[in-house]
C-alpha cells in the first residue's frame, strides 16, 4: 500500500506497508495515549523503530523512512482496523519522514486557497467543513490529517484521506445518508468524498474551531458563532500543538520542526472560531468562514483584526 505521484510541489510523500502475521515486538514502555479511537500504547522497538498498540486493535511498527509493520492475523483486518490504519496509522508514518510535519485538521480548498480547520475531537471539525463542501461547493480533502509542506517558501497542504466521518445525527442535517458504519465510535460512519486529492493546494487560512456552551452566559439567549483573528505567536503554537505524534521528539528533531513551522506560517493567516452546536449556529459558522476566507489569500496579511460574531 502507498501513494506516489507528482503533484506542483514535486514528488509525493509515500508510506509503504507490509502486513505480517508476526507479533509485534514490544520493548519498553513509552506513552499511553488516550484518543478519541480508544487508548493505545507507544512501545519502543530496535533502533528508533515504534510500536503502537492500540486497545482491541491489532498492533503495528513504524519504521524508518515511512514504512509500517501490520501486525495482522491470518485474516482480513475488521472495519475498525481499517479505519484507524487509514485515520492514524498513515498520518503517523508519514509524520516518521523528515520534512513532513502532520496536522490534525480538516482540510477545505476555498476560494482564494485551502483552509484548515483544527481544533479538539468532537469541536464540529468534520460538520463545518462538510457543511461548506455541500452548501458552497468547496473541495472537502479529508477531514483528519493534512501534510504540510513548503514548496519555493510557499506554504502548501496535502490530505492524507479522502473521506469524512460523522455522527449520524449531523450527517442527517448535512443530508448525508448511508455511509459505512463505524461500530466501535457508536453512532458515526464515514463518508467516501469524491475527486483527486493528489496536487498540493497552496494554504490560505487555519482556523481553531472552539465549541461554544449554550445559551450565552451573558445575555442568557442564545450564543451566536463569532470569528477573530489570531496572533502569529498564538497560531504558532496552534500549530505546534495539532501535530501527530505517537511521541516525544528528541530536542534536534523540534528545533527543526519549530524552523519549519515559523516558516510554513508567513503569509498564512490564524483565526479562531467560537462555534455552537446548534443547527441555526452551522449556518453562520460557515459564513464566517466563507467570508473569512476571501480575505485570506495565500501571502498576504489577510483580513483585518476581527470578523463576527455573526448576524442574526
Amino acid at each position: 500500500m502507498g501513494g506516489g505521484g507528482r503533484g506542483g510541489g514535486g514528488d509525493l510523500p509515500t508510506v509503504v506497508v507490509r502486513g505480517t502475521p508476526v507479533p509485534a515486538p514490544r520493548g519498553a514502555l513509552l506513552t499511553r495515549l488516550s484518543t478519541r479511537r480508544g487508548p493505545l500504547e507507544v512501545h519502543a522497538a530496535g533502533g528508533n523503530d515504534r510500536v503502537v498498540v492500540p486497545e482491541g486493535l491489532a498492533a503495528y511498527t513504524l519504521h524508518a523512512g515511512r514504512r509500517v509493520s501490520w501486525h495482522l492475523p491470518a485474516r482480513a483486518p475488521s472495519e475498525a482496523e481499517a479505519d484507524h490504519f487509514v485515520a492514524a496509522v498513515i498520518p503517523w508514518a508519514l509524520a516518521s519522514g523528515s520534512g513532513t510535519p502532520v496536522l490534525h485538521a480538516a482540510t477545505l480548498v476555498g476560494p482564494t486557497g485551502s483552509v484548515l480547520l483544527v481544533g479538539r475531537s468532537g469541536a464540529g471539525k468534520s460538520t463545518l467543513s462538510t457543511a461548506l463542501h455541500r452548501r458552497l461547493g468547496w473541495p472537502l480533502l479529508g477531514d483528519d490529517a493534512a501534510v504540510l509542506r513548503l514548496a519555493g517558501g510557499e506554504a502548501q497542504v496535502l490530505s492524507c484521506s479522502r473521506e469524512v466521518r460523522l455522527w449520524d445525527d449531523a450527517g442527517k442535517l448535512l443530508g448525508l445518508d448511508g455511509g459505512i458504519p463505524l461500530p466501535r465510535y457508536g453512532t458515526k460512519s464515514r463518508h467516501p468524498l469524491a475527486g483527486p486529492a493528489d496536487r498540493p493546494v497552496p494554504v490560505a487560512a487555519v482556523i481553531l474551531v472552539n465549541s461554544r456552551p449554550e445559551p450565552d452566559r451573558a445575555t442568557g439567549g442564545p450564543a451566536p458563532a463569532a470569528l477573530a483573528v489570531m496572533r502569529p505567536v498564538d497560531g504558532l503554537l496552534l500549530l505546534r500543538a495539532g501535530l501527530m505524534r505517537t511521541a516525544l521528539i528528541p530536542v534536534g528533531d523540534a528545533a527543526r520542526e519549530f524552523d519549519f513551522l515559523t516558516r510554513w506560517m508567513r503569509g498564512v493567516t490564524f483565526a479562531t472560531l467560537d462555534y455552537p452546536h446548534r443547527p441555526t449556529a452551522l449556518d453562520e459558522a460557515s459564513r464566517l468562514i466563507a467570508d473569512f476566507a476571501v480575505g485570506a489569500a495565500p501571502g498576504t496579511a489577510g483580513p483585518g483584526p476581527a470578523t463576527g460574531p455573526a448576524a442574526g
